[in-house]
């Protein structure tokens, strides 16, 4: 198995788009195919905000995942604890719907060597309420 990295917020290029998109996470297999963008990543995580909302969980997510190395593309909600789960079938093709996770429960990641519970993604973000503590 290759080995991987996290990068924060660098550029990826998905192959059908002709741009680069941000990633706000992502996990890459070494070496990288490209010093000026992220062309391999296993998995990208996005924060949705109410104004990137409907990009990250549409054509921008269609766009990575047309990412041959891309294996699961994850969104979590800034609001809420929620975190959306996109992965690929063993035959390689995504699935329609996401897995989703809430308090109290653990998801996986390829690549990773273990779970991670939804309230450690909000540790120390949301406050029992559910209200952000990001200012």
């Amino acid at each position: 198995m290759d080995p991987t990295s996290t990068t924060r917020s660098r550029r990826a290029s998905p192959p059908c788009s002709g741009c680069a998109c941000r990633a706000g996470v992502a996990a890459i297999r070494h070496p990288a195919h490209d010093n000026q963008a992220t062309t391999n990543p296993v998995v990208v995580l996005e924060v949705l905000s109410p104004s990137s909302e409907g990009d990250d969980d549409g054509d921008k997510r269609r766009d990575f995942q047309s990412l041959v190395s891309l294996e699961a593309y994850v969104i979590a909600a800034q609001d809420a604890r929620c975190v959306k789960v996109y992965r690929r079938t063993e035959r390689g093709e995504w699935r329609d719907a996401p897995d989703v996770y809430r308090d109290g429960e653990r998801f996986e990641l390829p690549q990773l060597t273990r779970t991670i519970a939804v309230d450690e993604v909000y540790d120390d973000i949301l406050d029992g309420a559910g209200r952000s503590l990001l200012r």
